[in-house]
């Protein structure tokens, strides 16, 4: 593992307090070469600490009191077996509403500093995601963990800063253990809400890899929900999702790890995933949930997502199919990439 210089750090997003509390829970496995990244990472959180008590003042109540009047539909499948892909063709449906990435990597003042902070995050921004040359921008659909990670101490992407424990992460917050369960609920609920108010009342498009093995906890949440599972060939995920991490505890991780155990660790979470999957769809009602295999999607992704919307009965196809269409158009020359895994 490599390490990258990055402009910024997925956590100079993150409340003060979410910060230190992150930190402090994992203050053994700071490795002492990466002392002063983390330094530097409270940076941005001092900074706009004020920020986000202004923004509790004033959006907190508004919130609460924003009515979820359609239940989300949700994007899921393990990483790198298409979601990213689908999450921005549906994005295409202005019916809809998604978190952005400014929304997702400023989680806790993208409501009041909507216009000049947004200015400043695209300038922090590469135009390409590091694991795939996927196009980055504010304004793209992007997975709410970010949010989740950035305000509470409850995402399965601490993993990107501590991959040694990875599998501990996978199972606490991931698969959402007991201990966390209420507070995991109350705060997925607030940030749905809040992205809710942020699109004026649009029901959402949500793509979370991690929510795969949480259908039981959404489904008591959002009882409508729709769901939308992506699936791959075991062999090409585990490869991409390989490159995923690498590339991501190359950017974020503040400890060293082997080929071996990070290879074990994605074997492991795979693994887990799909068994979890298999185990919690059948919870799902069956008007709810569309199965989709990658191959076939991304071969035909406008035949597929029209059948997605008739599947699932969500209407309004007609009005967005042009923007379906052009969107594909756009992706046609992208190539996916890949790296050897064994």
């Amino acid at each position: 593992m490599k390490k990258i210089k990055t402009i910024s750090h997925l956590l100079s997003g993150s409340s003060l307090t979410n910060l230190i509390v992150v930190l402090f829970k994992n203050r053994d496995q700071i490795s002492l070469k990466f002392l002063p990244q983390v330094f530097l990472i409270f940076i941005i959180p001092v900074l706009f600490f004020l920020l986000h008590l202004i923004e509790k003042i004033l959006y907190s109540a508004k919130i609460e009191k924003t009515p979820i009047t359609k239940d989300p539909i949700f994007i899921i499948g393990h990483f790198r077996s298409g979601t990213t892909y689908l999450h921005n063709l549906f994005s295409q449906d202005r019916q809809f509403g998604f978190p952005t990435t400014y929304q997702c990597f400023l989680p806790g003042v993208f409501l009041t500093g909507k216009n000049f902070l947004k200015a400043i995050h695209k300038t922090t921004l590469p135009d390409k995601r590091p694991m795939d040359d996927v196009r980055l921008d504010s304004d793209f659909p992007q997975e709410e963990e970010y949010v989740i990670s950035g305000l509470s101490p409850y995402s399965y992407y601490q993993s990107y800063f501590f991959p040694k424990k990875m599998n501990r992460f996978f199972t606490s917050c991931a698969l959402v253990s007991s201990e966390i369960l209420v507070k995991w609920e109350e705060n997925y609920r607030f940030l749905v809400k809040k992205f809710t108010c942020a699109w004026q009342g649009k029901q959402l498009i949500l793509k979370n890899p991690v929510n795969t093995v949480r259908l039981k906890h959404l489904i008591k949440i959002f009882p409508d929900a729709k769901f939308i599972y992506l699936y791959r060939d075991s062999g090409q995920v585990l490869n991409s999702t390989y490159k995923l991490f690498d590339r991501m505890w190359a950017l974020y991780s503040f400890q060293d790890i082997g080929e071996n155990e990070m290879k074990n660790n994605i074997r492991s979470v795979y693994n887990q995933t799909l068994l979890a999957y298999n185990e919690q769809k059948t919870l799902i009602k069956k008007q709810n949930l569309v199965e989709v295999e990658y191959d076939f999607f991304i071969k035909n992704p406008f035949a597929e997502i029209e059948r997605i919307y008739r599947e699932l009965q969500i209407p309004g196809f007609e009005l967005a199919k042009d923007d379906f269409e052009n969107y594909i158009i756009t992706q046609s020359s992208y190539i996916p990439g890949s790296i050897q895994f064994r």
